[in-house]
């Protein structure tokens, strides 16, 4: 059975938490009566949070949850880069291949050039590519997909 958590708030003022049940008392004025339970946790670990967001004075907390944001929105637009670019990588090496199903080094350089991928290595590229078992070697400096 999995123990609930909760967030309690005391006449007070304080919010403080507890295992749901068990007695309690405010942890700033030992009150015991007229405790409003606010909200219910899965972890103490969640609990905990809530407890000292709840306890922050709002300027802070409002000040927190900008800066919370900003963080969140900047790794967002990080992993949009770089999904984007892997995207950019493969159509490039796709772009690269030739009717006969093959690509070389040099079309696989000139492809990411053309696509403003200067600082991707083709060469290392193109190994990653044949470790992972996506290309195999299909002469010197030549590869074909795998199917």
């Amino acid at each position: 059975m999995d123990e609930k958590w909760v967030l309690l708030k005391c006449p007070c003022g304080n919010f403080f938490g507890s295992s749901l049940g068990s007695n309690t008392s405010c942890t700033r004025c030992s009150n015991s009566k007229d405790i409003v339970t606010a909200s219910s946790y899965p972890s103490p670990e969640k609990l905990a949070d809530a407890v000292s967001r709840s306890n922050m004075p709002d300027e802070i907390s409002n000040e927190v949850s900008k800066r919370l944001s900003k963080i969140e929105t900047r790794q967002n637009r990080a992993r949009e880069r770089e999904s984007q670019g892997r995207e950019s990588v493969i159509s490039a090496m796709r772009e690269a291949t030739g009717q006969d199903g093959i690509m070389s080094l040099k079309s696989v350089r000139e492809s990411l050039i053309d696509r403003g991928l200067k600082e991707v290595d083709p060469w290392e590229l193109i190994e990653d590519a044949e470790r992972e078992g996506i290309l195999h070697r299909a002469g010197v400096e030549a590869w074909r997909w795998v199917q």
